[in-house]
């Protein structure tokens, strides 16, 4: 039992103690104006079914952001927040390793699946909210920034009917432009 109680406290603190860098991390990332729209929060958990409720809580305090979630059909579907789940459930690993039900492979593809879709929304509110702040200055959005846009909305349609379309997919057939940036200042 004492042994059983060592591992516990250490695995505790170890957590801990990850958690803490974690947050300085963000901290020193978010707070240094040299990254201003250049950074950007994309979270493995984000659009889980154990999380959404929490990230559609946060968008429903801005009525525009709401509204343009609404009109653009950004809710996940299912698909993608089983996929998600998965991927936010697993445990954290040097090499993947088949489990009930779940292949090394299916864990592996639903691990990329997730950050990509997770970042295409991510960067779709991104691009959503500098349009904002150049309606507010008056001025329209980039044209490299609207077709950006575009893309990653008919990119966030097909996540929504199979989220794991870029990693089993031939997605590679249309290749992006070289010159697409979501830099604002470009």
């Amino acid at each position: 039992m004492l042994i059983s109680r060592v591992k516990s406290s250490i695995l505790l603190a170890t957590d801990v103690f990850l958690m803490q860098i974690r947050r300085l991390s963000y901290q020193a990332l978010f707070e240094d104006s040299r990254w201003r729209h250049r950074r950007i929060a994309s979270l493995i958990y984000e659009l889980s079914m154990g999380y959404y409720l929490w990230t559609e809580a946060r968008l429903k305090k801005n009525p525009r952001d709401w509204k343009f979630v609404q009109e653009h059909s950004l809710k996940p579907s299912e698909k993608i927040q089983q996929v998600a789940e998965r991927a936010r459930t697993m445990a954290t690993t040097l090499w993947f390793e088949a489990r009930p039900g779940h292949s090394a492979t299916q864990q592996r593809d639903d691990i990329i699946a997730t950050g990509q879709f997770t970042l295409c929304y991510s960067l779709i509110l991104y691009v959503h909210r500098l349009e904002k702040k150049y309606e507010e200055e008056k001025k329209l959005l980039p044209p490299h920034l609207a077709a950006l846009q575009t893309r990653m909305l008919a990119d966030w349609e097909k996540f929504q009917v199979d989220p794991l379309w870029m990693v089993t997919g031939n997605h590679f057939a249309v290749q992006p432009p070289s010159t697409v940036s979501i830099d604002p200042t470009t």
